[in-house]
């Protein structure tokens, strides 16, 4: 999620099932808040602005198998509450042991995904180690190599608008008054490969 939506990691730990949209011609995930690992709550995007993404097709794939595997792992159908990528939680209730799914943390997310870069065979940066966010620039950077129009790059990340665009002039009022449209989403997040 955090490298085919641009999603902050809070932002992803947040999305719930029911986020989660059939659309055409791709499904959206509807960014609305995000999860907050100090107090442990839900809260605001950082934005303070909710957005649509379309879920690229590979994204799809992976999201596919969600509903076996939370069955499998956690004994239950999935609910529209749940988190959308789970963290199974084990921990014992009397003598008998009990899964549930919880949000990542950002310590949990950073260690699973260094591990799986290392698996993967990808090196380190020469500027330190990975960091989630990182997945959100290399978001940006990949449908900015691949030719995206710059609006839809920050329709999906909710990039701050440059000083420039926050004036009264003809851009501004072309941000103002217009809406993404969908099908322009769904060309743009289809360029990404990794």
């Amino acid at each position: 999620v955090l490298l085919y939506a641009g999603a902050r990691i809070g932002e992803a730990s947040g999305l719930e099932r029911r986020h989660r949209r059939r659309r055409r011609p791709l499904d959206e995930l509807a960014i609305e808040h995000q999860w907050r690992d100090r107090d442990g709550e839900l809260g605001p995007t950082k934005t303070r602005r909710s957005r649509l993404v379309p879920v690229h097709p590979d994204l799809a794939q992976v999201l596919a198998g969600g509903d076996a595997w939370f069955r499998s792992t956690f004994g239950r159908d999935p609910r529209p509450e749940d988190p959308l990528c789970p963290f199974p939680r084990v921990h014992l209730v009397g003598r008998r042991r009990v899964v549930e799914p919880i949000r990542w943390g950002e310590a949990t997310s950073l260690r699973h995904l260094r591990s799986a870069l290392e698996l993967l065979g990808v090196p380190a940066p020469a500027m330190g180690p990975y960091r989630q966010h990182g997945l959100r620039h290399t978001f940006a950077s990949s449908l900015d190599r691949a030719g995206a129009h710059e609006r839809w790059i920050e329709e999906m990340t909710h990039a701050p608008r440059r000083a420039r665009d926050r004036g009264r002039g003809a851009a501004s009022s072309v941000r103002v008054y217009t809406h993404s449209a969908w099908t322009s989403l769904c060309s743009t997040i289809r360029l990404l490969s990794y």
